[in-house]
């Protein structure tokens, strides 16, 4: 019950932010087509030129995008992890993944004399990610791999062999004292791999729960509708950048003047002012002094530009 009120508190915020966004962004895409922020577009454009040629930026671009990469990398690994957790048993693919949620392999308990002798250190902490490879037969295990298996209820167990045979097999956590009840081979799941990674389970757990996904789809649909948005903001200022080149290509010197603060370029130096919200009086007016002649505004000659 709890669950349905949370899925429909968050319906209804997402509705919400959706339709803000529309709203915002047409108001913006609107602002942009009627001049309003010529001058801040125009002074965007410039940083943006100039950081495209700045060699260091463009380093630390390449450095943000490898960054983004692999935190997405992992965030994919953790989905995948959760996706094939819920469905291993009954995937046909030989490579599988399961989240350790217990710790009865995370420690060496000292009544296990094998693990010393035999030096196995292979241990895996609570909320790791282990990946499982599908065996097709009893004879591809041997004493002391780490398998998974599910037991008698239904639970999935990864655990150590500590003994096998021809028809049954035991296993034993790291950390436990005590073996458990013998299994046979078709109860076996998958061989540990020895590949993890380590603690991504948090994000698994989150993601395969149901307000995980409620949670997930939510996001993935405010993101895509931001998405969408930008792009069509971005399409309007471009269509407004090619109005004004057509005013003040090639030009030495021009001065733009709209709702938001001032540009002025001359020689390929240019500097940029806001207005305060009280300082503003040229509402939807747009100036453009191109090679020291006024085009814009109510003096000398009158031109539209929007």
């Amino acid at each position: 019950m709890v669950f349905y009120i949370v899925l429909v508190v968050l319906i209804v915020f997402t509705l919400g932010i959706v339709i803000f966004l529309i709203y915002e962004r047409k108001e913006e895409a609107k602002e942009i087509l009627n001049g309003k922020q010529d001058s801040t577009i125009l002074y965007k454009k410039q940083v943006n030129k100039e950081k495209e040629l700045n060699k260091k930026h463009n380093v630390l671009r390449v450095i943000y995008n490898i960054s983004l990469d692999i935190v997405l990398v992992i965030l994919a690994l953790a989905l995948i992890g959760s996706v094939t957790e819920k469905i291993m048993n009954n995937t046909p693919f030989p490579y599988k993944s399961v989240v350790i949620k217990t710790g009865s392999m995370s420690y060496k308990n000292e009544s296990n004399d094998y693990l010393f002798t035999e030096n196995l250190n292979n241990q895996i902490e609570v909320n790791d990610l282990i990946f499982l490879k599908r065996v097709d037969s009893i004879n591809e295990l041997k004493k002391y791999d780490i398998i998974c298996y599910v037991n008698s209820d239904n639970l999935r167990i990864v655990h150590r062999i500590i003994d096998i045979n021809e028809s049954t097999i035991i296993t034993r956590g790291d950390a436990n004292n005590a073996s458990d009840s013998p299994i046979t081979f078709n109860e076996v799941i998958g061989l540990y791999t020895g590949v993890k990674i380590p603690k991504v389970g948090y994000i698994t757990f989150f993601i395969s729960s149901n307000y995980g996904i409620s949670a997930i789809s939510a996001v993935s649909v405010l993101l895509i509708t931001y998405l969408y948005l930008d792009s069509y903001v971005k399409k309007k200022i471009e269509t407004r950048l090619s109005d004004l080149n057509g005013y003040i290509n090639n030009s030495n010197y021009y001065l733009v003047i709209s709702n938001e603060g001032i540009y002025e370029y001359k020689n390929k130096n240019y500097s940029y002012k806001e207005f305060a919200d009280d300082e503003n009086s040229y509402s939807n007016t747009l100036i453009v002094i191109k090679d020291e002649t006024l085009i814009g505004d109510n003096q000398n000659e009158r031109k539209e530009v929007y």
